[in-house]
């Protein structure tokens, strides 16, 4: 899995945030299990991602399978936490927020 492509997720159009999504600033780090950090920024309803640390509201601990699966919205990011396969750290409504975005992304994709 070192050499994952990583695909973001599309862009949801304003129209399809709603209005908690659309107004959300939040930091979001992923560390992995293989040492590597990312970060995820939702800004304004638009979401981006680069390899590196930084400052976080929210830092989340997992596999490198698992935060493919969660950029791509297939895991639901609250309940790989109760099962212990993503550990959390911070803001717990910002995670739900960032799985929340996610989903409607990979909805959005399947109407594309």
């Amino acid at each position: 899995m070192a050499n994952e492509t990583l695909i973001l997720p599309q862009t949801p159009t304003m129209d399809q945030l709603p209005p908690e999504l659309r107004e959300t600033r939040a930091a979001y780090r992923f560390e992995l299990e293989d040492g590597r950090s990312f970060m995820l920024r939702l800004d304004w309803g638009r979401l981006t991602v680069e390899e590196g640390t930084a400052e976080a509201d929210c830092v989340l601990r997992c596999r490198m399978e698992d935060f493919v699966r969660a950029l791509n919205g297939r895991l639901n990011l609250l309940t790989a936490f109760m099962r212990g396969d993503i550990h959390l750290q911070g803001d717990l409504e910002l995670a739900k927020r960032l799985y929340r975005y996610l989903r409607i992304s990979r909805m959005q994709e399947g109407h594309s």
